[in-house]
């Protein structure tokens, strides 16, 4: 293994080889250091497991391939500003929270063995980036997606592998399987969307990140909205309190539908379908 804290700020390395024999590299190993633009992963090793903030802040990485990695931590890439090219090898089985939050890392291809992808995995809190992938596969292995786990990524849909249980896509929306409830509006969607006819559940941040979105057609089927959707921008008085929000999107739906109800309770511009 190699320790916690073990080179954190050693701002004079340049190269890391890590030899076969490592199996875990821990917290905040290689955190911050700040020269640091070579990293080679041992080919045909088993499972490594990279540590929470392991390699936050090395800022001269441009890229990086991932062999021989089994789970990569919390915040382990996190604010690599330069940090461009990513190869998830197979055999990865986690992507912890915030893995690769503020990272220009957006190209993304997931491998078919991955199974956890945590909240905000591929986050930026400017909004997405321009070399991102055009659609997010998700393979069939995946069990568990967290909030907003694609922020990040200007995807304009998803697809998921058709032996996945637990998720499918329909109209460009990742869904649960079965399509019962929305899981997340790929954030480079613009213009209208449609919720898919049979949907009975947005749930929460479905539409967080999706702020090019002008309109969202919602079928009566849907019986709840989460909480987190939809842009909104706040009006502040001369004191900084709120004292009113505007919405930037309409929701579309049918007169008397819980989405009508839904957009009336909540000041949400509606057009009657």
């Amino acid at each position: 293994s190699i320790g916690e804290y073990a080179f954190m700020e050693n701002r004079s390395l340049t190269t890391a080889v890590l030899p076969s024999s490592v199996k875990n590299i821990k917290d905040s190993a290689f955190r911050g250091c700040s020269a640091l633009k070579e990293v080679s992963f041992p080919e045909n090793s088993e499972g490594i497991i990279i540590g929470d903030s392991a390699f936050v802040n090395c800022d001269e990485l441009t890229e990086i391939v991932l062999n021989s990695v089994e789970e990569i931590g919390n915040g382990a890439f996190k604010t690599c500003d330069n940090l461009k090219s990513v190869t998830l090898d197979e055999g990865l089985l986690v992507i912890g929270p915030y893995a690769f939050d503020s990272t220009p890392y957006a190209d993304i291809r997931l491998p078919d063995s991955l199974r956890v992808i945590g909240n905000y995995a591929f986050n930026y809190y400017k909004g997405v980036w321009d070399n991102s992938a055009d659609v997010i596969r998700i393979g069939p292995n995946v069990s568990e997606i967290g909030y907003t786990a694609f922020s990040s990524i200007g995807a304009t849909s998803f697809e998921v592998d058709p032996d996945n249980q637990y998720f499918e896509s329909k109209n460009g929306f990742l869904m649960s399987k079965g399509g019962a409830k929305t899981i997340t509006c790929p954030s480079g969607a613009e213009g209208e969307v449609f919720v898919p006819e049979g949907t009975l559940e947005i749930d929460d941040w479905t539409f967080s990140d999706a702020v090019k979105v002008t309109k969202v057609h919602i079928p009566s089927s849907v019986v709840r909205i989460g909480s987190v959707n939809f842009d909104e921008e706040y009006i502040h008085g001369e004191d900084g309190s709120i004292i009113d929000r505007v919405y930037n999107v309409t929701i579309c739906c049918e007169e008397g539908s819980y989405a009508y109800r839904f957009a009336m309770e909540n000041g949400i511009p509606v057009e009657i379908e």
